[in-house]
């Protein structure tokens, strides 16, 4: 499940029971800030397994999951680069990397939206083996940016999604913002939206099928990663973090001092 949770309700019980009680395998959540620390406590008998940037509101990330996390990391470094969070998820068939992000809205700046996507592409090429992508991406399906986002970073998105936006004060959201993108080794079997939980999005859902046979290599992507076998080093590069940082990404602020509105 991935869900913008929006900044402005103060009660968040809609989004916690319908949280728990769709027992996902792994939940991403955009606009998590201080006011909802609270929430991520309370969700941790559902989702024990938890990395976030909560506690700073220029990021407000969460990734919650209910299998064990290997690695993991939450940040936003600075203006030019979108908040993150990811994790490598241990399921009983395989381990995969689940990054959660959030672009910055096209409409307020063409110039950063771009940039963010340039970000994005960049992290999503350094990492090896099955890979989901989630979040509000504050574009549709069909714009330019989210077509130069599947071509480079080579990510497939679930098709049967559905508009997410406005989900309040109207009851018909127009346009498709929040997806959920598969590398090429996974497959969506089915897809969705979920009810209104209290936010101005919809929350999205897809299943995800591990790993199909192996494909013959692509341009692009599989061959980007080839040589890139240390993938928590080369997360932390992408994104210029210290040396202090880079050994240990499973620190949910380590990289605060470098945050920048």
């Amino acid at each position: 499940i991935s869900i913008n949770t929006w900044h402005k309700p103060k009660d968040s019980t809609a989004l916690h029971d319908y949280l728990v009680r769709e027992r996902a395998d792994v939940v991403a959540m955009t606009e998590v800030g201080p006011d909802k620390r609270r929430l991520l406590d309370e969700l941790k008998t559902a989702y024990p397994y938890q990395v976030h940037c909560a506690d700073q509101w220029v990021c407000a990330m969460a990734l919650l999951s209910r299998y064990p996390i290997a690695d993991q990391g939450a940040a936003r470094v600075a203006v030019e680069q979108p908040p993150l969070v990811w994790a490598r998820v241990k399921t009983m068939d395989a381990q995969v990397t689940v990054v959660g992000t959030h672009l910055h809205r096209p409409s307020r700046s063409p110039w950063l939206h771009d940039k963010h996507v340039t970000s994005l592409i960049q992290f999503i090429s350094l990492i090896n083996g099955p890979t989901v992508l989630a979040g509000d991406f504050n574009t549709a399906p069909w714009s330019n940016s989210f077509k130069r986002l599947m071509l480079e970073a080579w990510m497939f998105p679930a098709l049967q999604l559905k508009p997410t936006w406005p989900a309040w004060p109207v009851a018909l959201p127009q346009v498709a913002l929040d997806h959920v993108l598969v590398s090429a080794d996974l497959t969506i079997a089915r897809s969705g939206t979920g009810p209104a939980v209290g936010s101005d999005h919809l929350p999205v859902w897809a299943e995800v099928k591990l790993p199909v046979p192996r494909i013959p290599s692509q341009p692009g992507r599989n061959q980007q990663r080839a040589s890139r076998d240390v993938a928590p080093l080369n997360l932390a590069a992408a994104f210029h973090l210290s040396s202090e940082f880079a050994p240990n990404l499973g620190g949910e602020h380590g990289a605060a001092r470098y945050l920048s509105r």
